[in-house]
């Protein structure tokens, strides 16, 4: 359990702490006695997404409870929440769950503060019914919090610093639906609008740079939907005629406010509720296709049950399953994804049980229920989703990448569902939001940016390591942010200069780097220095050192390549001088991961009467933790690959994604530190898919 910090109180109010016991008196005493797993699910429908010995395993695992056995039981539910917080305001009351955290230190504040499980005989039981008196709490605190927030006539800025990430975005998106009416009723017109936006964003823009780190996720989210609303308006202020103004707008999507009805979204004609489930998370870019998108979601998930099927269709790592998730997020309910692999169960039962759980706990039948890369699945499974979704009535959503089977799915299957093709990615547009996002001012650097990559596309050799697209970006521009949020050097064009340079150079050929160097000068007036060829190993790997050190300052995971079995010994032995000379240290993983099958690296349930055993990887991580170790000082999980395949690449893809923590087949989360550093150190390209190296920072050892 964290401590609250100074924002506990700003909206709630001092709630007696016996109020949420309440929600313990109404369980009736005699369901302790249940199976684990239906004493669980009874509880907590939820837990229909996690398999039975999960639940069961989840007894053996914290007999006693505590923060970690609530941590695991948000885990499985895909809650929107990553941590409780505890307090207590003297010694004469007893301690109390106070609020709930979720992404990037998002905070709510329970309006009821639940009284914590007894340290002296604590046990599982006890552990899940304050689980299910915090879920109950949270969307009543949600209700309570959003009216607060937009009643409150605060700047937007100053709410930044009081409520959650998603209560701003829906108040913000209240105000604008008020703010252009009333302009328009007072003869202001809509570039009024547009200035008054402006100021908005550069007043968060300051509280950005200034270093309000406790609520950074926060201002970031706004600037993006400043970023978007902007676009919305300028489109307007293009526009001649009112009535052509007045397309545009009732076009988009408005929100509206009843304090007794709640907040809806208006939008293609629908008016939708919007729910109360705490899911807080950073919103992508929108884009042209992000408001098509939302249209056909709202049009297709207002029919009846058995039409409510969406298929979105785009390149691999587009974030087809981040739009829907944020879209889910949008309608203020709980998405839930599940991914299609070679090992996704395909029996009607497992389907039934987990659309079902989703369906009564998602915040009503709006919530997206999302089938990732559902064209790996076989049309018997897909025929079992489609069923259970439509007896449950969630609102279906399935993503694929474009090619021959989602050709046939389309053509067959699927062919009476709403399928939406999603179109490579504007870079210039995404670039100018990302920027925007970090606070940044210089309106020419996304194009350049965008300009740059796509330049190196075309120009540069085919490799397959090569990822010059909205990922590769996306990396660029946070880099940037934070390097002009830890410099008082104003030119932030000469900053992104370096951040290619650190970023992009290592991962290119001798020829390419070349071209690089030439953009560069074209494009951002920097002059960059390319290294001369390294005339022995231990020159080579020396710079190959210096560039992993360089670039994992920001990034915790890299991939080293090509260094075959004979190169190993020279490179490790210039990876441990960089070590050595930053007082790090390293643990290798035995052997090769393409050795290695996923329960080796990640672990397995245990079977009947034996004990948990874990992977190779969660043994080594566990090991780098328990050391003394100082903050600053990296350890390095060091694995070296041999010819991976892609199913052994996608178990690492908690780690590849930066997601802090790996969820284990246990039910458990392992979280991980912020000083773990992972490198991948590979022969050569092998089965690796471009896809894959786009997840991570990467250099060319150039042989």
């Amino acid at each position: 359990m964290g401590e609250p910090s100074e924002r506990r109180g700003s909206y709630g109010g001092e709630a007696d702490a016996k109020a949420g016991a309440k929600a313990h008196r109404r369980i009736p005493s005699k369901m302790k006695s249940l199976p684990a797993p239906e004493r669980l699910k009874e509880l907590l429908p939820r837990l229909g997404l996690a398999e039975d010995g999960q639940l069961a395993h989840l007894q053996t695992l914290f007999p006693k409870g505590g923060n970690k056995a609530m941590q695991a039981l948000m885990n499985l539910m895909q809650s929107g929440v990553v941590d409780c917080l505890s307090w207590q305001r003297d010694s004469s009351v007893p301690e109390s769950i106070c609020a709930a955290t979720g992404k990037d230190g998002d905070r709510l504040d329970l309006i009821e503060p639940i009284p914590m499980p007894p340290v002296a005989g604590c046990t599982m039981w006890d552990t899940e019914l304050s689980v299910v008196a915090i879920c109950n709490q949270l969307r009543d605190s949600m209700a309570q919090v959003t009216a607060n927030a937009i009643k409150s006539e605060e700047p937007l800025v100053e709410l930044a610093s009081k409520f959650p990430l998603q209560v701003c975005l829906v108040a913000q998106r209240i105000r604008l639906t008020k703010l252009l009416p009333r302009a328009k009723r007072e003869g202001r017109g809509v570039k009024s609008v547009e200035t008054e936006l402006n100021t908005i964003r550069d007043e968060l823009r300051s509280a950005l740079r200034g270093g309000e780190s406790e609520n950074e996720a926060t201002l970031q989210a706004l600037l993006t939907l400043l970023h978007e609303q902007l676009a919305l308006i300028k489109s307007m202020v293009a526009l001649k005629g009112d009535d052509e103004q007045t397309k545009l707008w009732r076009e988009s999507a408005q929100f509206l406010f009843d304090p007794e009805g709640g907040v809806k979204m208006r939008l293609s004609g629908e008016e939708i509720q919007i729910g109360n489930e705490y899911c807080a998370g950073q919103q992508m870019v929108t884009t042209d296709f992000t408001h098509l998108l939302r249209s056909a979601y709202v049009n297709t998930m207002v029919q009846e049950p058995e039409k409510r099927v969406l298929v979105v269709c785009g390149n691999a790592g587009g974030g087809k399953e981040r739009l829907l998730r944020d879209i889910g997020r949008l309608l203020g309910t709980l998405p839930t994804a599940i991914r299609g692999f070679e090992t996704t169960p395909n029996d009607k039962e497992y389907w039934d049980r987990v659309i079902k759980a989703a369906a009564v706990s998602s915040g009503g039948p709006m919530a997206p229920f999302i089938v990732s890369q559902a064209d790996r699945l076989p049309a018997e499974t897909l025929t079992h989703i489609i069923n259970a979704a439509m007896t449950h009535d969630v609102a279906l959503c399935l993503t694929m990448v474009p090619g021959s089977q989602a050709d046939s799915l389309k053509a067959g299957l699927l062919s009476k569902y709403t399928f939406v093709m999603m179109p490579e990615a504007p870079l210039k547009v995404v670039a100018e939001g990302l920027l925007q996002s970090q606070g940044l001012k210089n309106d020419t650097l996304a194009g350049e940016l965008a300009d740059l990559l796509q330049k190196l596309d075309a120009a540069c050799s085919k490799q397959e390591h090569y990822d010059f697209g909205p990922r590769t970006l996306s990396q660029l521009c946070g880099q940037i942010g934070d390097e002009v949020s830890k410099s008082s050097f104003a030119d932030e064009k000469q900053i992104a200069s370096y951040v290619v340079q650190r970023c992009v150079l290592p991962k290119l050929l001798p020829a390419d780097a070349e071209i690089l160097q030439s953009m560069m000068k074209e494009l951002f007036e920097f002059e960059l220095k390319l290294s001369e060829a390294a005339t022995s190993a231990a020159k080579r790997f020396g710079k190959v050192t210096d560039d992993i050190r360089s670039i994992t300052k920001l990034e915790p995971d890299c991939m080293v390549l090509p260094v075959p079995p004979e190169d190993e010994e020279a490179f490790f032995a210039e990876f441990c001088k960089g070590l050595n000379a930053d007082g790090e240290r390293m643990i290798q993983l035995e052997g090769r991961l393409c050795d290695l099958s996923v329960e080796d690296l990640l672990g397995t349930m245990p079977k009947k009467g034996e004990a948990v055993k874990d992977g190779l990887l969660v043994t080594t991580l566990r090991e780098a933790m328990s050391e003394p170790n100082d903050e600053e000082r990296k350890v390095w999980i060091v694995m070296r690959t041999g010819d991976i395949t892609m199913a052994k690449w996608e178990c690492l893809f908690e780690l590849l994604n930066d997601s802090g923590c790996l969820n284990l087949v246990t039910g458990e989360q392992l979280r991980l530190a912020e000083y773990l550093r992972y490198m991948f150190v590979m022969p050569g390209v092998g089965n690796t898919v471009k896809n894959t190296f786009g997840r991570s920072a990467l250099i060319w050892t150039n042989p």
